[in-house]
C-alpha cells in the first residue's frame, strides 16, 4: 500500500544512502562479499532513484522494480546527453544481475540466479558479475549525485 514521504529530509536521507551503499557495495566485492557486493548494488540504484522519484510525488511505492522506479523518478531526464548510452548500459547491467530477494541468497544460491540468467558458466563468474554490476551502479548513482543541484 503506497504510502506519504516527507519531501524534504527524505529526499536528502535517499540520496546519501546511495553514495554510501555505493561505498560499501565496491568494499564488499574487494572483499570477496559477493552476494553483499550484489544486494548493496541494487539497493544504491533504488535510493539514487527513490530520491529523484520523491522530487516528482510524496507517494511511496514498495516495489523493487528498477526500471519501473528509474522511468517514475524520470531519471533519464537528468542524464546528459553525452552519458546517456553508458546510463543505458548500465541499468540493463544492474537490472539483469539484481533481485531484492539477493538479501536472503547464500553465494551458492547467487551462483544459481546468474546460471539461471545466462549470466555466467565457468571459471570465476559471480566474481565478474559482482564487478560488472558495482561499476554500474557506480556510474548511475554518481550521475544522480552529479546532476542533484543542476
Amino acid at each position: 500500500m503506497p504510502r506519504k514521504v516527507k519531501q524534504d529530509n527524505e529526499v536528502e536521507i535517499y540520496k546519501e544512502a546511495a553514495r554510501e551503499h555505493v561505498t560499501v557495495a565496491e568494499e564488499m566485492y574487494l572483499t570477496g562479499r559477493y552476494v553483499l557486493a550484489h544486494y548493496l548494488s541494487g539497493l544504491a540504484v533504488e535510493c539514487i532513484l527513490r530520491a529523484y522519484q520523491y522530487r516528482i510525488s510524496s507517494v511511496f511505492s514498495g516495489r523493487h522494480d528498477l526500471r519501473a522506479l528509474y522511468n517514475d523518478a524520470q531519471f533519464g531526464t537528468i542524464v546528459p546527453t553525452e552519458d546517456e548510452t553508458q546510463v543505458s548500459m548500465a541499468l540493463l547491467e544492474v537490472t539483469r544481475r539484481w533481485s531484492n530477494s539477493h538479501r536472503y541468497r547464500s553465494e551458492a544460491a547467487l551462483r544459481l540466479f546468474l546460471l539461471r540468467a545466462n549470466l555466467g558458466r565457468t571459471g570465476k563468474f559471480v566474481r565478474e558479475s559482482s564487478r560488472k554490476i558495482v561499476n554500474a551502479v557506480a556510474t548511475i548513482v554518481k550521475i544522480g549525485v552529479l546532476q542533484w543541484n543542476v
